[in-house]
């Protein structure tokens, strides 16, 4: 598992990589929930990727929210062939399992 980051609060960037998709999850303060469940789908032969989005746009100084990141990340070049799905839609039946 990757190593979890400390910021105070952030999201996470979910990318199936077999649907080209992507969810902005959170504001969250720990992600480690979200790499057990890519780990759970992976078994499954999926193709997943969690990334922490942390100290997003911190720089700026503008508030920081899951529809401004979903804006930002449309603009990108390597990622417009991606579709914004709903926080849950990917890893939703992976995320509530016990430990």
């Amino acid at each position: 598992m990757p190593e979890v980051k400390n910021y105070s609060s952030f999201y996470v960037m979910v990318v199936d990589q077999d649907k080209k998709q992507f969810s902005i999850e959170g504001p969250t303060s720990n992600e480690s929930k979200w790499h057990r469940a890519r780990e759970e789908a992976e078994k499954e032969g999926r193709h997943i990727d969690v990334t922490a989005l942390g100290g997003w746009g911190s720089q700026s100084g503008q508030s920081v929210t899951g529809d401004r990141i979903i804006q930002e990340t449309l603009r990108e070049p390597h990622l417009r062939h991606l579709k914004n799905v709903p926080a849950g839609v990917i890893l939703g039946k992976h995320m509530f399992l016990d430990d």
